[in-house]
């Protein structure tokens, strides 16, 4: 039998394995993805989520109960008692009293404490979309990293028993005395080498498994399958619906906004503070007969106090000062966001666009090149024109050239999830399908 036909052998095995990509639009998982079922858990079960939406409830409540007014006060009172001899038909000043008071705020102050809390409210729910947002980015990162890295690891046996195969073929050639014992030293070690890089990919590979377990708050360890196959498509992002749509959608932008409608509603409280709450009082005096008998006329009181700003240089005044601050200082923040997410935009679009391009240039030059290469190398070592270690390395480099290849898939996943992130809600087929000038 020919010495060299283990060999051939072997790199038949290889270059099966690197088959052609399939292609997609990219499209939001589908319902039956992995991914989508997980983002679907995390919705249901993380606690942060849970907790502000608890809170959104509250902050509801909270709204109603600052427009209210406060609790009415009712009293008994003895008045106008002699000392020596404590009757309450002696003087007919003496009374027994009860009255009802109530405090009135200035009209509009209700209004805009109840608003200031709704704003709360609001903002909590942007946020809570902005948590969803951040979520579906994490794990998207982590899905594709774990696609990643479970690639990797196929690609780690796929070397692994290619230079299994090689070391048949050195030790081959050894025996025959064509071939050296380096070659199988050195092919061994590259088995070492692999065997290495399988338990350091294991080890990562359950990081990140933990890692989406902690984001979906799972009582205990469960193992989290990749089974999405990324492609490509030549449709890029139209970056100025993109921006359009950030600026309208995106949560971060939606806080500010009510950040500066919340500081107008405190704003204006302080204005109202310099004028005054009214407590209004109502009371009924009972008088008792005097001592001849004859009856005396009861007594219907209305009062009402005002507070007087005496202190409002110290109190109103640098109330309202902070206020104005607030609202300068928020109006500051949506300025700065709203000149830096149209770059942002641009950015991630950016890298979209370079990723498809270096995609495209991996899979229609750069690797059919390495594999001719690696063909090359082979025929060159079966006549004795190439070293044995410029075998290896030009069959690992065609391999690790598809797995770079499948690589800017994986990144192109996370970049749109970033973008969506931006924009602030996923990206439609209209976004998704317009050319990017």
């Amino acid at each position: 039998m020919n010495i060299y036909y283990p060999f051939f052998i072997a790199f038949t095995l290889v270059v099966s394995l690197s088959q052609p990509m399939g292609s997609f639009a990219m499209e939001t998982p589908g319902r039956g993805s992995g991914l989508s079922l997980l983002i679907k858990e995390a919705f249901e079960k993380n606690q942060d989520i849970k907790a502000m939406e608890s809170a959104i409830d509250s902050l509801r409540s909270k709204a109603s109960f600052e427009g209210a007014l406060t609790d009415p006060q009712i009293g008994f009172s003895l008045s106008n008692v002699p000392i020596d001899s404590l009757s309450f038909r002696d003087e007919a000043m003496t009374q027994k009293q009860i009255f009802v008071g109530q405090k009135f705020p200035w009209p509009g102050k209700r209004a805009l404490k109840s608003q200031s809390v709704d704003f709360d409210a609001k903002k909590l729910e942007h946020q809570l979309r902005s948590k969803k947002l951040s979520m579906i980015r994490t794990l998207t990162e982590n899905y594709y990293d774990l696609g990643f890295i479970g690639q990797s690891l196929v690609l780690n046996r796929n070397i692994y028993e290619l230079v299994q195969k090689l070391i048949q073929v050195a030790e081959t050639r050894y025996t025959s005395g064509k071939g050296n014992r380096q070659d199988i030293l050195m092919a061994r070690m590259e088995l070492d080498k692999r065997e290495d890089e399988r338990i350091m990919l294991e080890n990562a590979y359950r990081q990140i498994e933990d890692r989406i377990n902690g984001l979906l708050n799972r009582s205990n360890y469960l193992p989290v399958a990749h089974n999405d196959t990324p492609g490509v498509s030549e449709s890029l992002p139209h970056i100025p619906d993109l921006v359009e749509q950030a600026l309208e959608n995106n949560p971060e932008l939606a806080v500010l906004k009510l950040d500066i409608e919340k500081n107008k509603a405190q704003r204006m409280l302080a204005q109202k503070d310099y004028y005054p709450d009214v407590d209004m009082r109502l009371t009924y005096g009972q008088r008792d007969d005097d001592p001849m008998g004859k009856t005396r006329t009861d007594f219907v009181s209305l009062s009402a106090g005002l507070s007087i700003p005496l202190w409002k240089h110290s109190r109103q005044d640098k109330n309202l000062a902070a206020q104005e601050s607030a609202v300068q200082s928020a109006t500051l923040k949506l300025r700065n966001l709203q000149s830096r997410i149209p770059h942002d935009v641009d950015r991630l679009a950016t890298d979209i666009r370079e990723t498809i391009r270096r995609y495209t240039l991996y899979t229609n030059k750069l690797i059919p090149t390495a594999k001719d290469i690696a063909r090359s190398a082979q025929s060159d070592y079966e006549v004795g024109k190439s070293e044995f270690s410029t075998l290896i390395s030009s069959q690992i480099k065609a391999l690790t050239l598809e797995l770079e290849a499948t690589n800017f898939l994986f990144l192109i996943k996370k970049k749109r999830a970033e973008l969506n992130e931006l924009v602030g809600l996923p990206l439609t087929p209209n976004t998704l399908t317009r050319t990017m000038p």
